[in-house]
């Protein structure tokens, strides 16, 4: 689990990461240059009362973050997170190159 799959699609990167049992609200995927952090927690609780007596109780607690560099710089306009059926995906258009501008020395 939480491995990404970086797709290059021309104008834009798409990366999916499984992330099952996860909600959304606990996912936070910051982009910066072109560098793409995700993370996430879970946090699971479960109970067994027989009136105001706890039979059983289990708690499961788990974070995960991965941190990747990608090919090329992305913009942040444009860029799409989505999550449905456990699969997270980000979809990243890459900045527009930047021309490199002579100076003419005088």
């Amino acid at each position: 689990m939480f491995g990404p799959a970086v797709i290059d699609k021309g104008e834009k990167f798409e990366e999916k990461v499984d992330l099952p049992g996860v909600r959304k609200e606990d996912i936070d995927d910051p982009v910066e240059g072109n560098r793409v952090s995700v993370s996430a927690k879970t946090k699971e609780e479960k109970e067994v009362r027989e009136g105001d007596r706890v039979l059983h109780s289990e708690r499961s607690y788990t974070s995960y973050a991965r941190t990747f560099e990608l090919p090329a710089p992305v913009s942040d306009a444009g860029a799409e997170a989505a999550y449905e059926n456990g699969v997270l995906t980000l979809t990243l258009p890459k900045r527009a190159s930047t021309t490199t501008k002579r100076l003419t020395v005088h």
